[in-house]
């Protein structure tokens, strides 16, 4: 929520700031606190979360290209079963993400994928997600 926040009020000064370009508001008077408010807000970081569909997508990149303690940064923590899945069988393969869709529900998504891979053609897969301190975590469908 603060982070939520902090985003809205560095948007609200950008926009404050056009308005000053186009001399609706004096310029003068208000460019240097507003810059070092904008400067302090961005320093203190507003970055946004990956999306469900960017997650997963990573998570699958990874996967193919064999590096599996990449794709665990993308699971959520801890999840020795997936492990013990995905380490031992971590060997590459060639895919392809033919389409990719996710639905949101506030803390949690589900996220239908068909994939393209080399020796067994198209597959659906579904993947769940869940916000877990803010980042979106694969917790299920692997």
């Amino acid at each position: 929520m603060e982070m939520k926040i902090m985003c809205f009020l560095i948007e609200y000064i950008k926009s404050i700031i056009v308005l000053m370009n186009f001399h609706i508001i004096d310029y003068k008077k208000y460019s240097q606190i507003l810059f070092g408010i904008v400067a302090l807000l961005s320093m203190l970081g507003c970055e946004k979360t990956p999306s469900p569909e960017t997650v997963v997508r990573k998570w699958l990149n990874f996967r193919s290209a064999g590096e599996c303690n990449e794709a665990l940064k993308f699971e959520r923590e801890p999840l020795p079963t997936t492990q013990e899945l995905i380490v031992p069988d971590c060997d590459p393969y060639e895919s392809n993400i033919v389409s990719l869709f996710c639905t949101v529900m506030e803390e949690t998504a589900e996220c239908t994928c068909i994939e393209s891979r080399r020796n067994s053609g198209e597959k659906k897969y579904v993947y769940d997600l869940k916000k877990i301190d803010g980042k979106w975590k694969l917790t299920g469908g692997f």
